[in-house]
């Protein structure tokens, strides 16, 4: 045997009666809607959070290692320029139109 590797029975699986009475009957009853909600709940943590920009407070500039926006807020800057020509150019823009 491979070690790490599942060993397959080859025995039936057992199977259990199913339960009733009253309160069987209400947990198979909200199964689904809890499950619906659980899902809607996970899925929400997905969703953007759109922010809108704040009141226009000064022209965007080039503060060195920062960009600083018209609304003030200031945005890092990171550059790393060859020693020679450079052959091309990488942007990478975390979270862009998120």
């Amino acid at each position: 045997m491979i070690a790490g590797a599942m060993r397959r029975s080859t025995e039936p699986l057992a199977t259990e009666p199913l339960a009733t009475g009253p309160q069987a009957a209400s947990r198979r009853r909200f199964a689904l809607p809890r499950r619906a909600l659980l899902a809607a709940l996970s899925a929400a943590g997905c969703t953007p959070r759109v922010m809108p920009a704040g009141p226009a407070l000064g022209p965007p500039s080039d503060a060195g290692e920062a960009l600083m926006m018209a609304d003030g807020v200031r945005l890092p800057l990171r550059s790393w320029a060859p020693e020679g020509e450079p052959r091309g150019v990488i942007l990478a823009l975390h979270g862009f139109n998120d």
